[in-house]
């Protein structure tokens, strides 16, 4: 599975390897060396990321092309101009965001740039881009929520994928009740079993 994922990501060319690299990849996936493989893959600096879609901003320069990328763990989003340069911009720096349709989708962040410099950076890309981007961006600030509050984040399996969700507050209250209702092991070793013998 992993593997497939890996390779998934070179052919969506979700992870841009240099020229040097691929030829390494070639050569290791002809000799079969997988371990190696995917350390080589590892190593890509956008390794880990997921694409959200293209698109134009208005931040730095007006019309620039981007990339726009999410690395969960890091809780950035990141804008990836042509010419490789990348704008990070943490999650936790962002005031607002909203979505509206002119001629094209926009969704617009409200963004800390600066110590007391709040900047909007204006995303013009497709009605689905738009969408994906600020569900991701809820998904993530949901989950600081609960890690702020102490709280763990509790993933659920998915059926017919091998991915996984957050689980959902009632599915977290249902969990919870399931765990009082059950007896934990080291709670049936304390009782007096001597009746039962």
């Amino acid at each position: 599975w992993y593997q497939r994922r890996v390779r998934g990501n070179l052919e969506d060319r979700w992870i841009k390897p240099s020229t040097e690299t691929l030829k390494t990849l070639k050569q290791l996936k002809t000799a079969g060396l997988k371990e190696q493989f995917i350390k080589v893959v590892r190593s890509e600096s956008m390794y880990g990321y997921m694409m959200l879609g293209t698109g134009t901003v208005d931040y730095p320069d007006q019309n620039s092309q981007v990339e726009v990328v999410v690395y969960g763990g890091a809780e950035k989003l990141k804008l990836v101009f042509k010419d490789g340069k990348t704008i990070s911009l943490p999650v936790r720096r962002i005031k607002c965001w909203t979505l509206f349709s002119d001629k094209k989708d926009v969704l617009s962040i409200h963004f800390l740039a600066m110590k007391d410099v709040l900047q909007w950076i204006n995303i013009s890309t497709s009605s689905s881009n738009v969408i994906l981007i600020s569900m991701t961006l809820q998904s993530i600030l949901d989950e600081l929520v609960l890690i702020s509050k102490g709280q763990e984040l509790e993933l659920t399996k998915v059926e017919s994928s091998e991915s996984y969700l957050p689980l959902s507050n009632k599915e977290r209250k249902l969990k919870q009740e399931r765990k009082q209702r059950v007896p934990s092991f080291s709670s049936l070793q304390n009782q007096d079993w001597s009746w039962y013998l």
